[in-house]
């Protein structure tokens, strides 16, 4: 499970970084140093976001801390969601005007064609009526004009299909148009899911990380300590045990009760201001 809940949170974290970093991309001069900041200021964004959210779920974090985390944590998904609003919404704007601006070359586009038929129809015609009446040289002229007018449609035809054909795909913004005003819904709720999803995979998976590790650190507790404790709690030992007498009463080497004692020390049972262990009382 945790292996699982670590991939979710790194994939979504990943999601997430690259649209704030595109996000600061759009927003940053050409200049190079200006464009590597965006990208460090995106991922770090998200790293502090991520990895914010983790520390909440360890069971060292006092209360304190954890409400400073977790307003310094808000503020950062802002930011993010709105990252994500900002570069949606600047991606589907393009599309459309995009899509308006294919719509005006395809119609000026036709109505060239329109003019050119009607040219090359008028010139063809004034030709067989200068062929008529005999003046041929004028009507081969105007043929001419006629055949380079036909070949300048005929060019304008093939760069209209060709337009068309490269401009057909569908308008990648098409359902957010269907939904009109309420788009600026959708991104808001698809950012926030992204990113709560996301952190809240990173929280789980440290919790579970941090219980796993506690589980095994008491599976591997030495038996003998708890009983030691327990003694030199009650005064068996007096107010400063010594290892070699703790190792004699348990018939144990020197160096386990040693190691017993350091454990203690960590526990807060036994302090050690200068040479000799020293019992803390309870």
């Amino acid at each position: 499970m945790i292996p699982l809940l670590f991939i979710t949170g790194i994939t979504l974290a990943i999601v997430s970084a690259v649209r704030s970093v595109l996000w600061l991309l759009s927003l940053a001069s050409p200049a190079l140093i200006d464009q590597a900041i965006a990208v460090l200021g995106g991922i770090g964004l998200t790293l502090g976001m991520y990895g914010l959210s983790a520390r909440t779920a360890l069971p060292d974090v006092s209360d304190i801390e954890r409400k400073n985390l977790n307003a310094t944590i808000v503020g950062l998904l802002l930011i993010s969601i709105y990252a994500s609003f900002d570069w949606a919404e600047s991606g589907f704007q393009a599309v459309a005007i995009t899509s308006n601006t294919s719509s005006t070359i395809s119609d000026e586009l036709q109505n060239l064609l329109s003019d050119t038929r009607s040219i090359s129809e008028n010139q063809l015609a004034n030709a067989d009526a200068l062929t008529a009446i005999g003046h041929n040289s004028k009507s081969n002229r105007i043929a001419d004009q006629a055949s380079d007018t036909i070949e300048t449609r005929r060019k304008l035809l093939d760069d209209l299909q060709r337009y068309q054909a490269n401009n057909s795909r569908p308008n990648t913004g098409s359902s957010a148009t269907l939904l009109g005003d309420s788009r600026f819904i959708i991104w808001v709720l698809l950012a926030t899911l992204l990113d709560w999803t996301g952190m809240t995979a990173a929280r789980l998976a440290a919790a579970d990380t941090a219980s796993e590790r506690k589980r095994k650190e008491e599976e591997n507790i030495d038996p003998l300590l708890e009983q030691i404790s327990a003694e030199i709690k009650a005064g068996h030992h007096g107010e400063q045990p010594a290892v070699v007498h703790v190792a004699k009463h348990h018939k144990q080497p020197d160096d386990r009760i040693r190691l017993i004692f350091q454990q203690l020390m960590q526990r807060g049972e036994l302090v050690r201001p200068g040479i000799r262990y020293q019992r803390v009382a309870s």
